[in-house]
């Protein structure tokens, strides 16, 4: 029967080689054979044992892949599965999710507040376009991603946030020409702005200094 005759250290930091029969078999981390002590040195492996032995690794391999991911920014639990299946590792998907949120890696309230912070501050998204981003893109319940987004407009005025983008986007334009006004109003509509929304923003640009104050307000 097949038997692990080697188990060398590769030039990458916390990888070894297995080796069966005197052949490489395959690569994998140090942390794998701490949790599977049975995979040793002079371990005879029947069939199942040398299968089990590469699901091992695959599921090993994909659990730094991810644990790596987390380390830059949140994910939500289908980013992680989109990401797994691109690496083909998605036979590994629900037991490393359940596994990621058992360690509390992965919190879809904590992912939905970063997400709906980044959209609104940095992109300027208004409340429907990320709302519609958090369950049909990132796969957040429907219930979780209201209830986020609430959170956060109580704290952080819509109104605010429309004629932030309204007064950017309107710098170019002549917003007494019908065309340029419904181009600006087309673009907030896009961006997730509602037409109450939108129509209070624009309510509210007037001349070019009249701009100006408004900004040290609403940043203010």
């Amino acid at each position: 029967m097949p038997k692990i005759t080697a188990i060398k250290s590769q030039k990458r930091i916390n990888r070894l080689s297995i080796f069966i029969d005197g052949e490489f078999f395959i690569g994998t981390t140090a942390n794998l054979l701490l949790k599977h002590p049975e995979y040793s040195v002079n371990a005879v492996l029947n069939e199942i044992e040398i299968e089990n032995l590469r699901n091992d690794v695959s599921y090993f391999e994909a659990r730094e892949y991810v644990l790596k991911l987390l380390a830059q920014r949140e994910y939500s639990p289908k980013e992680i599965s989109n990401k797994l299946r691109q690496r083909e590792w998605i036979k590994h998907s629900e037991d490393l999710i359940d596994y990621l949120i058992g360690k509390n890696f992965i919190d879809i309230e904590r992912f939905s507040r970063a997400f709906i912070r980044d959209r609104a501050k940095i992109k300027g998204w208004g409340p429907t376009r990320i709302k519609n981003e958090l369950i049909h893109n990132k796969g957040i319940p429907q219930e979780t991603a209201i209830q986020m987004l609430d959170a956060y407009f109580q704290e952080h005025s819509v109104d605010d946030s429309a004629l932030r983008y309204a007064l950017k986007k309107s710098k170019l334009l002549d917003l007494s020409d019908r065309n340029h006004k419904n181009k600006l109003w087309n673009a907030m509509t896009r961006h997730g702005f509602t037409s109450d929304q939108i129509k209070r923003a624009l309510e509210k640009l007037g001349s070019n200094e009249e701009s100006e104050a408004l900004i040290e307000d609403i940043n203010n």
